[in-house]
């Protein structure tokens, strides 16, 4: 009976994969900054995924693991290309910048305010807007508690305010 329940859940990740995909591939491309790294990253995360197809009959949480892997899979493509990024000086903005007038911009702006976070705020910020995630799957998914998520989550937000606040945009 174990064999037979781990068989299902293991088939499951394939529905599970694609009612989130859209979800996936959104996060992905606000934490990549790039549509086609998205693409390639959320791509290789479904590979990875059926190639270790026998061992996720033992995954309690498919979406959670889902998001882990494709984090991993998006932080190991930004660490093969920007090996160091400061987390440390905002960035210089102007009001224009601001006022994006298409997504294409708004999606630069965010990104662009997101990278300075550290990793941590950064990703529960990703997560909690882009993913969609709850506070408690984004503790399960980062491997961390409840109320961590959402410090980190606070956190992060205040940084970006009071950044914001400091050139008077806000």
């Amino acid at each position: 009976m174990a064999l037979l329940k781990s068989i299902i859940k293991s088939d499951s990740f394939e529905k599970v994969f694609y009612e989130e995909k859209e979800r996936l591939f959104q996060y992905a491309s606000y934490r990549m900054a790039d549509i086609a790294d998205a693409e390639d990253a959320v791509h290789d995360l479904f590979l990875a995924l059926t190639a270790k197809k026998p061992m996720l009959g033992n995954v309690d949480n498919m979406r959670a693991y889902m998001f882990r892997s494709l984090i991993n899979l998006c932080n190991k493509r930004i660490r093969a290309k920007n090996p160091t990024v400061s987390m440390t000086d905002f960035p210089e903005l102007d009001i224009q910048e601001l006022s994006p007038t298409n997504f294409d911009e708004e999606f630069q702006i965010i990104n662009r305010l997101l990278e300075h976070l550290p990793p941590e705020q950064n990703e529960t910020i990703r997560l909690r807007l882009y993913a969609g995630l709850t506070f408690d799957e984004i503790a399960r998914t980062t491997q961390v508690n409840t109320s961590t998520a959402k410090a980190r989550f606070r956190y992060g937000i205040e940084k970006l305010r009071d950044g914001l606040k400091k050139q008077n945009l806000l």
